[in-house]
């Protein structure tokens, strides 16, 4: 963890624990626990009628608990957590632009593989490929946290060896992929890099203090060509109403002891 320890870059972020359908810090220790009573929300109830319904941190999580996984744990509101709602272009796009984030590279997942798509995702974090669409693992162990980014990303180049583990090729993912409006898209080209950093607009400032700051890192890179595409993690507006249904079900329904 010693790349995580460096303050001028400490690797916040939150993990989605999936079969757990909760926020968890992956050290758990006396003193990292948030103050619970501020996140014991009442379930809401969930009405398709309502394009903008809000999600609250319950709804999410199962009636478990938020907690910020951080090299250095903060409290979430410190970091400007929001309670998570169905979003659109035009949501997504504001928030965006809030955080000064390019909005012509932004993409979503199909709703049939958004819980694919969240298993092992932190968020923020980010995903490596080379130019052949080859993942580049940019931890330096299975527990590294995203601090690592911040390094890697401005120090990219063509003449350097990666470790390259077997892992789905960038096209695997891109079929899963769509524009804001839910249309299909054409897979990028003409990079020597491509860097696909999982984002929220839930996420607050995180968006700022760490997607800002690896989007800007990749875009002045000199040292060879990186592409960003940021895969927004929020569920979408224009899903098929009978998929989100599922989704959002299954994502509070409860853990069961």
């Amino acid at each position: 963890m010693g790349d995580c320890m460096e303050e001028k870059y400490p690797g916040s972020h939150l993990v989605w624990d999936q079969s757990l359908f909760l926020m968890r810090d992956q050290e758990l220790k006396p003193g990292n626990l948030l103050d619970l009573d501020l996140y014991r929300e009442e379930q809401p109830k969930y009405d398709m009628r309502k394009k903008n319904f809000k999600l609250k941190p319950a709804f999410l999580l199962a009636g478990s608990f938020w907690f910020l996984q951080s090299c250095n744990p903060l409290m979430m509101k410190m970091y400007g957590i929001k309670d998570p709602e169905v979003e659109n272009q035009k949501t997504i796009e504001k928030s965006a632009l809030k955080y000064d984030l390019d909005t012509t590279n932004i993409v979503a997942v199909e709703s049939r593989h958004f819980p694919a798509a969240l298993k092992g995702h932190s968020i923020p974090d980010a995903a490596i490929y080379d130019r052949n669409g080859k993942y580049v693992e940019y931890r330096q162990t299975d527990t590294s946290c995203n601090a690592g980014l911040f390094e890697f990303i401005p120090a990219l180049n063509m003449n350097n060896s990666y470790n390259q583990p077997d892992s789905l090729p960038l096209s695997s993912r891109w079929i899963n992929f769509r524009d804001l409006q839910g249309n299909v898209i054409s897979e990028p080209q003409g990079a020597d890099f491509y860097v696909l950093i999982y984002w929220a607009v839930w996420a607050g400032k995180l968006n700022k203090d760490h997607v800002k700051v690896w989007e800007d890192l990749a875009k002045n890179n000199q040292n060879c060509k990186v592409k960003v595409i940021k895969v927004n993690l929020d569920i979408q507006e224009n899903w098929n109403p009978a998929d989100r249904e599922k989704i959002v079900n299954a994502m509070s329904k409860k853990k069961k002891n």
